[in-house]
């Protein structure tokens, strides 16, 4: 990320804690503008009072319909779109394989790979056919 970022405007998935809170602050600091999907909405709303330049909308980012909808509410007040941070991902305390039964592993994996899916495929879509984005 180059020192300046005016015009950035960027959701990030699970973007009250962790990672996407990270990141959410860098960007904010640059100059950019983030949206911040997550289902801790207060967490979320806490956040974005403390960067600024944030817009929160709560969504659980395995529902592909609740991501469309925190999407459309965050591109309705939000410059155009032009960056997706997905990184919504329950955390999971670690086990030996022998004591994880596959429903457990199965969640993992949505948890990791399905709200990326779903992500690009909501967010990252619209951005593709303006020939933008990243």
């Amino acid at each position: 990320m180059t020192e300046t970022q005016t015009g950035l405007s960027v959701v990030i998935t699970g973007g009250a804690s962790g990672i996407g809170a990270a990141t959410a602050k860098r960007i904010v600091a640059a100059g950019g503008q983030v949206g911040l999907i997550d289902l801790d909405e207060n967490r979320a709303n806490e956040l974005a009072a403390e960067i600024g330049s944030a817009f929160v909308a709560r969504a659980d980012a395995l529902s592909e319909e609740e991501i469309s909808a925190a999407h459309d509410a965050l591109a309705a007040v939000m410059p155009p779109i032009n960056g997706l941070v997905a990184c919504a991902g329950a955390p999971q305390m670690p086990k030996r394989i022998e004591d994880q039964s596959v429903e457990e592993w199965s969640q993992v994996m949505d948890s990791h790979t399905k709200t990326t899916f779903i992500a690009n495929r909501v967010i990252g879509s619209p951005m593709a056919a303006r020939g933008n984005g990243a």
